[in-house]
């Protein structure tokens, strides 16, 4: 079951602006309230809302046999699994992930094919088209997962490797701060937890992904302040692939200014069932037994 937080949103506002060549579906949002400070210390938990994050170079997942990313290229060596190991995923929040990027980010992720029942978010990437078209992917970490906590390796280029810990999050448990300063903890959605970091994320349920970083200072200190919005992405496709829009996170606007819009561009995912996760755990047993 996919995990949504409001059902409505009445103030933000969705004719974002365009250069000359865009086509239609921008976002856009109002002033956000915000401390100084923590609004800087996004990156990694957007990329995994977002779910380009990257592959930790030590190993830290069980060998698989498993061609992480064809679009990528990348062959993870890892070590095998210890003979009883058993990967019991939150299936909820991996539903989530999949309907988030593929339906309503519109992420092309290869092994869903309509159905999302029992598969798991394997491996995500894109490129910040912002900072040179820098590489960001994320893996799931297998032997870190499980049904209370999912764990994906996260990398930026080659100087940001981090740990991303996503937790459900249901009503009465946070209090989030919306773009015209009124608060609620009547929220249900996703908690990113990025080495200490955390960042609350809940879809609209068609379009578009509301994120939310947690405020460590300030009048909202403690809570969790709306930051910008995650939609589809309008850049021509046979130019840049398929892409994601980031609206408000470089720059989120004022009343004479309207937020920035970014693009992760090149993005692509791969999907796993848990039929082929149990499949991997028992290869890397027999290698281990041999």
């Amino acid at each position: 079951m996919q995990v949504n937080a409001i059902n409505s949103f009445s103030n933000v506002n969705f004719e974002g602006r365009r250069n000359k060549k865009a086509e239609k579906n921008s976002l856009s949002q109002t002033t956000t309230p915000t401390s100084e400070g923590f609004m800087k210390k996004l990156s990694g938990p957007l990329a995994a809302v977002m779910f380009m994050v990257p592959v930790a170079v030590a190993p830290t997942a069980c060998t698989d046999k498993f061609e992480v990313s064809a679009h990528a290229g990348v062959d993870m060596g890892y070590p095998p699994c210890p003979p009883d190991k058993e990967i019991d995923l939150d299936w909820s929040v991996q539903d989530s992930l999949l309907t988030w990027g593929n339906d309503y980010l519109d992420i092309p992720i290869d092994g869903v094919d309509g159905n999302k029942k029992d598969k798991a978010l394997r491996y995500a990437e894109g490129k910040r088209q912002w900072d040179f078209n820098k590489l960001e992917n994320i893996e799931l970490n297998l032997p870190l997962s499980n049904k209370y906590e999912t764990r994906y390796n996260h990398k930026i280029g080659e100087d940001i490797e981090n740990d991303i810990r996503i937790t459900k999050v249901n009503p009465g448990e946070i209090t989030i701060v919306k773009p015209d300063g009124t608060m609620t903890d009547n929220v249900s959605g996703l908690m990113f937890n990025e080495d200490g970091y955390k960042t609350f994320a809940h879809s609209n349920g068609k379009d578009s992904i509301y994120v939310y970083p947690k405020a460590t200072e300030g009048e909202y200190n403690g809570k969790y302040v709306q930051k910008g919005v995650v939609g589809r992405g309008y850049l021509d496709k046979d130019q840049f692939g398929d892409n994601v829009l980031l609206v408000g996170f470089l720059s989120p606007g004022t009343p004479d200014y309207p937020p920035t819009e970014d693009h992760y561009i090149e993005v692509a995912g791969k999907a796993i069932t848990k039929d082929e996760i149990q499949d991997i755990l028992n290869d890397s047993t027999k290698e281990t037994e041999e």
